[in-house]
């Protein structure tokens, strides 16, 4: 989680991040990638001593052919050129694993919430810069990013489609560590929609969910699976779960405290300068919304009544 504290005693804000012993990964897709190679997707489909319920509940783990089939058909093939419809079709026609990520929701601002998604370097190098991953992530052309992992990984991310509501994203990696007797190759398909839902107040709950679809090289599928089925798909809803949740709390510390966030961003190493102001638009557009006004004066003004003393009011604080 993103975590954010004012003190308005000495006026010092400081932020951090907590509770992310899974997530040091790009939201929604880049641990996946990591797992694919590293540990053959860490996130994707496995079968746990708890399996994924076989019914439509959208809270729930979902591997049933019915839900397979119905990411596969709401993939926009009319909207990808040819070169990306063969990357599509080459995880799907082997497909390994596949699992559908349980429904999360947040309440976030849509811009940073679309940035996050798109620029996996920015939230990777934010996490290299506060000490919480060896991970490198590096952007080597428009919408392709270059993974690298300690661990013997690596991986080239591809958003094949962004749009508003639907990203289809393409990885193509390699592992050769000592989690696995050999090196085994991979390729996976990232599916995640996105629904968006206006509040009467101004502010924005999103929704999302992930389909992940893992095919492995031949020869190399029975011992992926028998290796690491039995534990993946639990901690595969816990990183999603965890991701998400961290994207909440970004936009939260945005609205209340983005400079401290910005000053963050335009350090970033290994990002480019034209991402890092495009993130501080993003930044100071969300920081100037009405809700994120209100947001800072609700959460100031609850701050100065918890250290008031008790029977005085702030006017007389202050007058006094």
């Amino acid at each position: 989680m993103f975590r954010f504290t004012h003190d308005l005693s000495t006026g010092t804000q400081t932020y951090s991040f907590v509770g992310l012993r899974y997530a040091d990964s790009f939201g929604f897709a880049l641990r996946i990638i990591v797992a694919i190679v590293a540990v053959t997707l860490l996130w994707l489909v496995g079968i746990t001593d708890a399996a994924p319920s076989a019914n439509s509940d959208p809270n729930q783990p979902q591997v049933s052919e019915a839900a397979r089939q119905s990411a596969v058909q709401s993939i926009p093939f009319e909207k990808l050129d040819e070169s990306a419809r063969a990357k599509v079709q080459s995880a799907l026609s082997n497909t390994t694993m596949y699992r559908r990520m349980p429904v999360r929701l947040i309440e976030c601002d849509p811009d940073v919430y679309l940035f996050s998604v798109r620029h996996p370097d920015v939230v990777v190098n934010t996490w290299r810069a506060l000490k919480l991953t060896q991970l490198e992530l590096t952007q080597i052309a428009p919408r392709k990013f270059q993974i690298k992992e300690d661990t013997g990984m690596s991986a080239v991310l591809e958003y094949l489609y962004q749009g508003r509501d639907m990203h289809v994203i393409f990885a193509d990696g390699e592992y050769d560590g000592q989690m696995l007797p050999r090196p085994v190759k991979g390729r996976a398909l990232f599916v995640l929609k996105t629904g968006y839902t206006l509040q009467t107040d101004g502010r924005y709950f999103i929704s999302t969910r992930l389909d992940t679809f893992l095919s492995v090289e031949p020869g190399a599928a029975e011992l992926v699976t028998k290796a690491l089925q039995p534990f993946v798909g639990r901690v595969a809803d816990n990183n999603f779960t965890q991701t998400v949740n961290y994207v909440g709390s970004l936009s939260r510390t945005i609205e209340l405290n983005g400079r401290s966030v910005e000053k963050l961003a335009l350090q970033l190493p290994n990002v480019s300068a034209k991402t890092r102001t495009d993130f501080a638009d993003v930044i100071d557009a969300a920081m100037e919304r009405p809700t994120a006004i209100a947001l800072r004066r609700r959460t100031n003004a609850a701050e100065i009544s918890r250290r008031l003393p008790a029977g005085k009011s702030d006017e007389s604080v202050m007058l006094k």
